[in-house]
């Protein structure tokens, strides 16, 4: 349930491992601001609309549910444990011990814990072990985990709505993440790999290192932000603005002369804006928002080990020109995202990457049904279980 769009799909587990999705609507969002709830019956109704949408074409009637969830609320940050080994090396055991060690993270008062991700260990005096040192001589074990957690208060309304449409909430899982399993290859987990999610009301970014996501966090600024600033700037409807957005915009300026001709200006019917002026308001949007995820990718010490460049999803990836301003402000290449082979089912789809979040989910949902994972797969849980 995103600020701008509300999507809903359903998919099978295929016998050979990944999802194949049989169904998938969306409709317009009402009452959500910046990937939260701000009118519950607004959300509800866009819920239930989403539902009966697949029921009808699809003929199947989702019950149990996995929600993917994103907002400025969510927060994150690294825990280190330590312990001491049992004997001279590192056996199973010692790995097993710290995991649970650094994953048992409680609640608190205010914070639910959606996710804890083990990223590192180390041993004596080595550092940056991104793989287990199982046999591995020494005797203080480390582990470092990357804690995902959101407010309770904002998780409670998200599941009320869902169960006042009759849903029964399985799971919630972080959109950041979600969206990343959708689009990254092993590899390029492996390289270190930035995914940034453009939505409408919040921006998230997850860094891939070593085969583990390090760093992840939320910006509340999003693709309707740029349509407010072109309503504001040429003095029209918010309608108006989003309507030459998805026609006109472009992320960087364009060398022209062209004006666009406005429509249903009353008293005005020659009404024109000038096309290099709207681009200029797009692209001082999308340049602070690029600028200010390198700046705290930089001083977190991960933007020199980006190696597998920067792959976009999510409704603003498909903003013109919006990769080749991405290059520029973050010296990085830049690509589209595409759903990795283990989900199928989208590929007639038009914009796939607006679906990241979402096959992500299933993708992960779909985990559940596999042979259980010992803990040295090094992701706890992934989901926050009812």
């Amino acid at each position: 349930m995103g600020t701008s769009e509300t999507k809903l799909a359903m998919a099978e587990v295929l016998p050979a491992g990944g999802v194949k999705i049989l169904s998938h609507c969306k409709i317009p969002s009402n009452g959500m601001r910046k990937s939260m709830v701000v009118n519950m019956q607004q959300v509800t109704y866009s819920l239930r609309s989403v539902v009966k949408s697949t029921e009808k074409d699809y003929m199947l009637q989702p019950r149990e549910v996995g929600l993917v969830v994103s907002g400025p609320h969510i927060k994150c940050y690294p825990l280190e444990e330590t312990l001491a080994v049992s004997t001279s090396k590192v056996s199973e055991e010692d790995i097993i011990a710290i995991e649970e060690k650094v994953s048992s993270v409680p609640n608190t008062q205010e914070y639910e814990v959606l996710d804890v991700i083990v990223s590192k260990y180390g041993l004596d005096d080595l550092n940056e072990l991104y793989d287990p040192p199982k046999d591995m001589h020494g005797k203080l074990l480390r582990c470092t985990a990357l804690v995902i957690q959101a407010e309770k208060t904002h998780i409670k309304n998200i599941v009320s709505v869902a169960e006042e449409a009759n849903l029964s909430v399985a799971s919630i899982f972080f959109s950041g993440y979600s969206a990343s399993v959708a689009v990254l290859t092993q590899q390029q987990k492996q390289d270190g790999t930035l995914v940034i999610n453009l939505g409408g009301g919040t921006t998230t970014y997850s860094f891939w290192y070593k085969g583990n996501m390090l760093y992840t966090n939320v910006i509340g600024v999003g693709g309707d932000h740029v349509t407010d600033d072109i309503s504001y700037a040429f003095s029209i409807s918010r309608t108006q603005a989003e309507s030459i957005k998805q026609e006109y915009a472009s992320a960087i300026v364009l060398n022209t002369a062209e004006r666009i001709q406005l429509k249903g200006i009353i008293g005005n019917k020659n009404a024109t804006i000038s096309l290099r002026a709207l681009h200029t308001v797009v692209n001082a949007r999308m340049h602070e928002l690029f600028k200010i995820i390198c700046v705290d990718l930089d001083e977190k010490g991960f933007l020199h080990n980006l190696n597998g460049g920067i792959i976009l999803t999510g409704g603003g990836a498909y903003l013109k020109n919006i990769i080749n301003l991405a290059e520029t402000v973050c010296g990085r290449s830049v690509q589209l995202g595409r759903l990795i082979p283990e989900i199928a089912g989208l590929e007639k789809v038009e914009q796939p990457a607006k679906y990241a979040s979402v096959a992500g989910l299933l993708y992960q949902m779909s985990l559940d049904f596999q042979p259980k994972k010992s803990f040295l797969s090094r992701v706890f849980g992934g989901v926050f279980k009812k």
